[in-house]
């Protein structure tokens, strides 16, 4: 008796092996969070960030074209994090990753999954490159798959457990990870109905008092965590609408077809890209063993029930957006590596070719999955722009600004190449690129009321309040695009007299603005 009390104690502590794995994948996603190549998707987060940092509100003060919490959760790392920003809120998305790694450990745990299964699930989720681009760079797509997770585990623990009162408050914890992470990022409201969607279905089946109240308290959570959202759109509804709901309607129909790239958005594409992305590491290998198992093993568990909705709510939602990015795959991400634990374990009950397959598939996908951080490191080396020589460049900025003795914001389609400059970023600015590329079909004094600007109001807007300085150089023609968007900034700047200089850390073009007023109304007045 003595000796089994002891072996049953032995096994509920967690195994060494267990705490250096995933110490050892911290270390690695906090190195590819320093390493990985700037993006310019996460121009829009950084400068919402620093502009929630200085006192201004999204939507209200500035144009935000996602769901507003992500800025109001990096707005005190920014403020705190003094010239070191963009590292510092880099380092906070690589360890959103390795939560979300854990959860999904301890999810499959949760379903009764072994140690070594579990902890093989949570790490080939870490060789998708698709979490690991989410989960690196400074984008929405960190947080929402750990408040998911959130929600999944809570899940699972409410439909494993006995006492029904403490079930209810297991789903109003589910509804609240479910309704943040829409609250972060939209396209987590087909998995949080998913979850409705269950529970909902849940009720008809056995018409009992518990499950509606399951369902209710659920959507009680779910409806706490998106309190503040409904605040700040009823503040500026219009602008809401347009930053949530309207941009990505028009938007890239408009963007793409400019550039000649119409062919990515129909749906056919969308499904061949989709493809295409899985099998950047091992999900295509999951997905398709999901697949198999739906005809060879009948797990009717409601906790499998429950997994298997949320991967097709997140394979959904990973179509949808028009075009199709490696990203939008991240929500059906960690319940499909919970199912996948479910699956490994019971392995030994498929048809040995199957098994032998499943198991080189995953191996490849896995060794596929290890391609990006290779890629990631050697450009790194080779002296592609990332994290480390960003905050170098943004702190050279500052310091050439200081000397020239000029005050105001920075004007820039780049704003994260200059967050660490210790000068703000101007508001009309605030989306990045993406705004300012199709900006031209929203009126001019539509633009103003929104705080923003286009190619065709950039001079006027521009005069009326000119920055302190302009940066360039990350914006300019590239392979994908054909459109030089950086091309009218430069030209104003050349146009209105600001001295040029050239970064000697990266791509960025910095123009000063003339110091003396006079002169530059003087060069103002000699345009034509």
């Amino acid at each position: 008796m003595i000796l089994t009390r002891i072996n049953r104690a032995a096994s509920l502590r967690p195994a060494p092996f267990l705490a250096v794995a995933f110490l050892a994948l911290a270390a690695i996603f906090a190195t590819l969070s320093l390493i990985a190549p700037l993006n310019h998707d996460e121009s829009q987060y950084f400068a919402a960030a620093e502009l929630v940092a200085a006192g201004y509100g999204p939507f209200q003060d500035f144009v935000y074209l996602q769901t507003p919490l992500q800025p109001l959760l990096l707005a005190p790392l920014a403020a705190l994090s003094a010239s070191y920003s963009l590292i510092t809120l880099r380092l906070t998305q690589a360890l959103a990753g390795i939560a979300t790694l854990l959860l999904v450990y301890l999810a499959q745990r949760r379903m009764g999954v072994g140690r070594k299964i579990a902890l093989i699930g949570a790490v080939l989720l870490a060789l998708c490159q698709a979490f690991q681009f989410g989960t690196t760079v400074v984008r929405n797509d960190a947080f929402p798959p750990l408040f998911a997770c959130i929600g999944t585990y809570l899940s699972i623990a409410a439909l494993s457990g006995s006492s029904q009162i403490h079930s209810r408050w297991l789903w109003a914890g589910a509804g609240l990870g479910f309704g943040t992470a829409i609250a972060t990022k939209i396209s987590y409201a087909l998995p949080g109905a998913a979850i409705g969607l269950f529970l909902i279905g849940t009720y008809m089946r056995d018409r009992r008092w518990t499950s509606a109240q399951n369902a209710i308290f659920c959507a009680g959570g779910a409806v706490a965590a998106l309190l503040p959202v409904l605040f700040l759109r009823s503040l500026t509804p219009e602008a809401f609408d347009y930053g949530v709901f309207h941009y990505a309607s028009h938007a890239p129909f408009d963007w793409y077809g400019g550039n000649g790239l119409g062919e990515r958005l129909t749906l056919v594409a969308k499904v061949r890209d989709t493809a295409a992305l899985l099998l950047e590491g091992p999900a295509w290998a999951a997905l398709a063993a999901l697949v198999l198992s739906l005809f060879l093993i009948r797990d009717r568990r409601s906790e499998v029930v429950l997994l298997d909705l949320l991967i097709f709510a997140g394979l959904v939602a990973a179509i949808l957006p028009t075009p199709t990015w490696e990203q939008y795959l991240i929500p059906m991400l960690p319940p499909l590596f919970i199912r996948l634990g479910i699956l490994l374990t019971n392995l030994k009950n498929w048809p040995s070719p199957l098994r032998i397959v499943m198991t080189l598939s995953l191996i490849l996908g896995a060794g596929i999955g290890i391609v990006q951080p290779v890629k990631w490191t050697i450009r790194a080396a080779t002296g592609e722009a990332n994290a480390l020589t960003a905050t170098d460049e943004a702190q050279w900025i500052g310091a050439r600004l200081q000397a020239a003795g000029a005050q105001g914001p920075i004007a820039s389609l780049s704003p994260h190449v200059t967050l660490d400059s210790n000068f703000p970023v101007d508001r009309r600015f605030a989306a990045g690129p993406f705004f300012y590329r199709t900006g031209d079909i929203i009126a001019s004094h539509e633009q103003r009321e929104m705080d923003a600007i286009s190619p065709a109001t950039l001079t006027a807007f521009l005069d009326a309040q000119p920055p302190a300085a302009i940066v360039t150089g990350y914006e300019t023609r590239h392979r994908r695009f054909r459109i030089d968007l950086d091309a009218p900034l430069r030209a104003y700047a050349l146009a209105r007299g600001y001295r040029r200089e050239e970064s000697p850390f990266g791509a960025a073009e910095l123009y000063i603005a003339p110091r003396s007023p006079t002169a530059r109304m003087a060069r103002n007045a000699a345009q034509p």
